[in-house]
């Protein structure tokens, strides 16, 4: 990696995925991460 992602980026990338997937084994889907993507942004910086 040479440069750090862009938030666009990342969203972008999770807008792609499937809202039912989880991205990890705790259980947190694409559809929680979508429906609080503002607070979650918020707690990035």
């Amino acid at each position: 990696m040479t440069k750090p992602f862009l938030a666009a980026e990342v969203k972008a990338a999770v807008w792609d995925c499937d809202s039912l997937k989880c991205p990890g084994p705790n259980g947190i889907s694409f559809g929680f991460i979508k429906d609080f993507w503002d607070e979650l942004q918020a707690l990035n910086g």
